[in-house]
């Protein structure tokens, strides 16, 4: 498994049969990478009737897209060869083939594509792929073929998913929440492109949704809260864990996957610092597992000392409980707080 850049060098014999290394001309240079342009592909071995041999890949302009690339050849050589023909690009299939590809639908090719993906993203990104699609795009287009992708079809997912409205609010969906379907059905339709199915991917030619003034008139959601009105809140909090809880979320500001996550231990109350490495997630089926932080990268914060008194009042209440633990989670004990419960308080 190897992604190499194409050398600005070559191998020759001299005159004495010895192999010696030349700079490549400009000439040459150019005629091999498209003036610079293109310079990135992969070589990996396959076996195919017993016999083991190499594939060299068309180059790529960037490491990214050769390293993409051959993720799907790993997937399948045999069928990532076969695509990436010249007899495949033109489109001079077999009947057989035709028909094969013919009963596939668009659902089941995405299925294929969750499999791709999970080789290299976090299972809670899988399990939005699977939202998007099951809830926004698989009704408009599942039951197709790759033959049925079209510009126009594109276009009218993109205007249909313009007026859905949310359940919840029965105003359309925010810019941002349909730009994350366009990206789960863009990478998609990448994907089938990068194995020849399809020629286009008309979701890049047509864009992301773009901001429109249907809700300018319309109260924002609020972001943020005063100290003000957290102190008006926190008046009507009478349960030492939830006080607690909302306490040491004002203050430190932090994801709450990750505050859900925190154990007693994490806490330094003599050094005064919290050690962040854990959150809550989901994984690609939807269900909550504890996992490392966003970008793996986890950290020590200062405990802020309004939050401090509080803590050491609900670990020693803990500490009254048969069975107590530092292993314990700091909100909820011996058992973690359901992120269902947090929402509806």
């Amino acid at each position: 498994m190897a992604v190499i850049q194409v050398k600005k060098y070559k191998i020759i014999k001299d005159d004495n049969g010895n192999k010696v290394q030349v700079s490549k001309t400009k000439d040459e240079w150019n005629k091999e990478t498209r003036n610079g342009t293109m310079t990135w592909y992969f070589s990996d071995r396959y076996e195919i009737d017993n016999k083991t041999k190499q594939y060299r890949s068309k180059l790529f302009p960037t490491k990214r897209e050769a390293e993409s690339d051959e993720r799907l050849f790993l997937i399948n050589p045999l069928e990532y060869i076969r695509t990436q023909s010249k007899k495949a690009k033109n489109n001079q299939k077999s009947n057989l083939e035709l028909q094969s590809s013919s009963e596939k639908k668009l659902n089941d090719y995405f299925d294929d594509f969750i499999q791709y993906k999970l080789q290299f993203i976090k299972g809670h990104s899988i399990y939005e792929y699977r939202k998007d699609w099951l809830n926004h795009i698989s009704g408009f287009m599942g039951n197709l073929t790759t033959k049925d992708i079209t510009l126009k079809l594109i276009q009218n997912w993109h205007e249909q998913a313009n007026n859905i409205l949310n359940p919840r609010t029965q105003l359309p969906y925010a810019t941002k929440t349909k730009n994350k379907w366009y990206t789960s059905l863009s990478e998609f339709l990448q994907y089938l492109h990068t194995l020849g199915l399809v020629d286009v991917n008309y979701a890049k030619n047509i864009g992301q949704f773009k901001n429109n003034n249907i809700n300018k008139n319309t109260k924002k959601k609020i972001r943020y809260q005063t100290l003000e009105q957290f102190e008006i809140f926190m008046n009507e909090v009478d349960d030492d864990l939830w006080y607690a809880f909302f306490y040491f979320l004002f203050w430190h500001g932090i994801r709450i996957g990750e505050q859900r996550a925190l154990r007693i231990e994490d806490v330094d109350m003599k050094n005064n610092m919290i050690h962040f490495h854990k959150t809550f997630t989901k994984d690609h089926n939807g269900k909550e597992v504890l996992g490392p932080i966003k970008n793996r990268k986890e950290r020590f914060t200062p405990l802020s000392e309004k939050t401090k008194p509080i803590l050491e009042n609900l670990i020693n209440q803990y500490k009254l409980i048969p069975g107590y633990s530092d292993n314990w989670f700091l909100f909820g004990g011996a058992f973690r707080i359901p992120a269902k419960t947090i929402e509806n308080r």
